[in-house]
Parts: C-alpha cells; structure tokens; sequence
C-alpha cells in the first residue's frame, strides 16, 4: 500500500538549486521585514510622536512603538495560517503557492513605500499591520511548499537552512 499524506516520500529529492532559491526567499523576506521593523521604524515613530496629534497614542515614542508592534503582532498571528489554509486550496495553472506568494511581494512593496511616508501614528500602524499581513502572504505558501516539494529525508535539511 501506497503512503500518502505529509509523512510519505512521494516526492523527489530536492535539488541544491531548490534549497539556495528557497533560502534566498527567507532570507528577502526577514531582509525586508527586519530593515524596517527594527532600524527605521523607531525613529520614524521618534519623529511623528514628536511632530503629529497623538491621538490614541502616547507621548511616549516606545510605548507608541510597542503599540504599533502589538498591532501588527496580532495580525500576523491570525494572518498566518489564514493564508496558508488559503494557499492549501488555491488550484490555478501558476500552482497553490505562487499566487499567493505573488500577491503579497506586491502589497509589501507597496506598504513598505507608504510607511515611508506616513504622516501619523494611525497611518503608520495601518501600513505596518498591512506589511505583516502581506509577509505573512509571503512565509505561509514558502514554508507550505516544503513539504510540496522535499521528501520526509530531507526535510530537517531544507528547513534548517
């Protein structure tokens, strides 16, 4: 009898080039994730605690961030198997994952640039919960094609790089 399902080997070893492309994604995305999370968000939320109405914000720049980070945190956690669930059942000629994948590089790149010029607190925190939803379009279809692509073999391999 046949294995199917997550702990059968029905597919091929995964090559080299699968693995490099696969970790030049991760590693995109925590680029494109962390440049802005960590080092230009802060001050950028210096400036517009110092310079814009506060609103529900404080006059605090690092519980505004925390703020904005707890916000966006949330999202990202209900975002996340959402749009893995949404990917599991995507049938399209480009394949389930890509779309998806394709999908969010876009609104990232998008929000990215409009968290740029956000002119308020509230305006950063909408493109910041829209960049971590859209990354989370991006992680959930990556780490879902894991398992599309790579035998049970090489799994620990292709996860840990």
């Amino acid at each position: 009898m046949k294995r199917t399902g997550i702990l059968s080997d029905s597919c091929n070893g995964a090559r080299g080039s699968w693995i490099f492309k696969l970790s030049l994604a991760y590693l995109g995305v925590n680029i494109t994730w962390a440049g802005p999370g960590q080092v230009l968000m802060s001050p950028q939320i210096q400036w517009l605690t110092e310079n814009t109405p506060l609103g529900f914000f404080t006059e605090s720049k690092e519980t505004n961030l925390a703020i904005i980070s707890f916000v966006a945190g949330i999202f990202a956690l209900v975002s996340t198997p959402l749009w893995g669930a949404l990917s599991d059942r995507t049938r399209s000629r480009w394949g389930r994952r890509t779309p998806w994948m394709t999908l969010g590089l876009v609104i990232v790149a998008i929000t990215l640039v409009f968290s740029g010029f956000a002119w308020s607190l509230p305006a950063l925190l909408i493109s910041w919960v829209a960049i971590q939803a859209a990354i989370n379009t991006i992680i959930s279809p990556m780490s879902a094609a894991i398992p599309d692509h790579v035998p049970v073999s090489q799994r620990g391999l292709v996860s840990g790089w």
